[in-house]
């Protein structure tokens, strides 16, 4: 009997062990035995309306730079009785003090005219933020000059708590973080 690799590739691919001397098949096996179109990036887009529990929203064409001089709006609903909950896992933007340049800004509700939860740009990830709604609205600009890899999130749908209440988290400067450091008294 083969052993099975730790990790799930896809429910319906079968397994087969290449050779007695490796328990898990290598890359170059893989690509053996599963079509090559399972091994494809997602590719991302300017804007759209994205719906679900959870998954992933990126800049266009993440992980390379985004392109310049565009704006580029996503709707994300999740389902009714929740609340949208977004986690940023990589956030690479031109840097300004106001954000002038290059910047995500992030809405509650659909549409640019709700409330707007905060405006995001230069390297530090944003805090993990949580929206009044069970929808909020992405708006990314980009000016002709400098660029970066731009964002990769994943949203996710929360449960209220009942009373409607919700909560929401700023982001803020990692170095805000740090303890100041003191010598420590000689003996």
């Amino acid at each position: 009997s083969c052993p099975r690799p730790p990790f799930s590739l896809i429910p319906l691919a079968s397994f087969s062990c290449p050779s007695p001397s490796l328990p898990y098949p290598s890359q170059a096996v893989l690509h053996s035995w599963l079509p090559p179109l399972l091994f494809s990036r997602p590719v991302f887009l300017c804007g759209g309306d994205v719906t679900g529990e959870s998954g992933y929203v990126a800049s266009e064409g993440f992980p390379n730079l985004y392109p310049p001089n565009k704006e580029c709006i996503w709707t994300i609903t999740v389902p009714e009785g929740q609340t949208v909950s977004l986690s940023f896992r990589v956030f690479d933007f031109e840097l300004h003090p106001a954000c002038r340049y290059d910047a995500l800004e992030v809405f509650a509700g659909s549409g640019t005219s709700g409330q707007r939860l905060g405006r995001f740009c230069g390297t530090f990830r944003p805090a993990p933020l949580v929206a009044p709604g069970n929808q909020v609205t992405l708006r990314m600009t980009a000016d002709e000059g400098t660029g970066g890899r731009g964002f990769l999130l994943w949203y996710s749908g929360r449960a209220t708590s009942g009373t409607g209440e919700t909560s929401l988290t700023f982001a803020f400067p990692l170095s805000w973080l740090r303890p100041r450091c003191r010598p420590h008294p000689q003996p």
